[in-house]
């Protein structure tokens, strides 16, 4: 039983120190990714590397490696990716999101009391929020200075590059699903639903204004982050406070011995929430009247 219970958001393509102009810069390219996109880039004709999280810095930075992926603007910036590479591209075609799981097998599954299963859905749940908004803001925060202090250039893959590389991803995984029937299950499931949010998405968001984009996250943080999460901690402290007085364990055997202290921690994490709210309230409203810089990140066509 898998539980979605971490979200990065959408990452970037990578950091790159020469410009990708065509396909014919990624033949011979030396890049740091992991993945199933090792394959598809392998195909192009890069030379993947695979290095853990602290050694791609010094590795780009000494030119072991021409290119590396990591995850955005806040992660990137802190071990000072900015620089190695000056050339810095968006977004990530092959990570629209990174998403951790809570996986747990059936049989156990099956064999918690109800309310433990709801609390664990409610957990997985608290947390891939959670972790989604608390990385939307620190990356949009870090980008200011990556821009206009680091002197850093955002970039889109030409469309060239992007149609080769959807290409290339479509052949990949039409060879791993006549290998394996589990892959065919889920890329025979996915592709419809996939089709179908990539052309209303097209259509919708990503052709807006850099501007407008502010206006959708502000409101989108008045109107919804900030009153649901303000709505539950009103609501959660009265049951947390009775829970704690009552010293509440669960009435079923084998549950929980500290039934308060998880409803204390949902109430703590609707808290948080509400903070990350007012942070991006701040942030884009000063965006808007002119006191905060408007990231201008050239508008893009295509997305995979």
């Amino acid at each position: 039983m898998p539980f979605a219970a971490g979200c990065s958001g959408v990452q970037m393509t990578g950091w790159f120190r020469k410009e990708i102009k065509g396909p014919a810069d990624l033949k011979g390219l030396n890049m740091r990714i992991p993945g199933l996109v090792v394959r598809i880039y392998a195909a192009l004709g890069v030379e993947v590397r695979q290095l853990p999280g602290g050694e791609i810095f010094p590795a780009l930075e000494r030119g072991v490696i021409d290119a590396a992926e990591f995850v955005g603007p806040f992660p990137d910036a802190r071990p000072g990716m900015q620089n190695a590479a000056k050339n810095y591209y968006a977004s990530g075609w092959h990570e629209p999101s990174t998403v951790s799981e809570i996986v747990m097998q059936r049989k156990i599954w099956d064999a918690l009391p109800t309310e433990l299963r709801r609390i664990v859905r409610a957990a997985a749940d608290a947390t891939n929020l959670k972790s989604l908004f608390l990385l939307e803001a620190p990356n949009a925060d870090a980008l200011d200075p990556l821009l206009n202090r680091d002197k850093l250039t955002v970039r889109q893959l030409p469309d060239e590059v992007v149609n080769a590389l959807r290409k290339t991803t479509t052949d990949v995984l039409n060879d791993a699903a006549g290998k394996d029937a589990m892959t065919k299950k889920c890329t025979t499931r996915s592709s419809p639903s996939r089709k179908s949010t990539t052309r209303g998405s097209e259509i919708s968001y990503q052709h807006y204004s850099a501007r407008t984009k502010l206006w959708i996250k502000f409101f989108t943080a008045v109107l919804v982050m900030l009153p649901f999460s303000l709505f539950v901690v009103w609501l959660g402290c009265d049951f947390a406070a009775s829970s704690w007085s009552l010293a509440e364990i669960s009435p079923n055997p084998g549950g929980l011995p500290l039934r308060r202290a998880v409803e204390s921690l949902v109430v703590s994490d609707y808290a948080l929430l509400a903070i990350t709210a007012v942070s991006i309230i701040v942030r884009t409203g000063a965006q808007l009247v002119g006191r905060g810089p408007v990231p201008k990140v050239p508008e893009a066509s295509h997305r995979t």
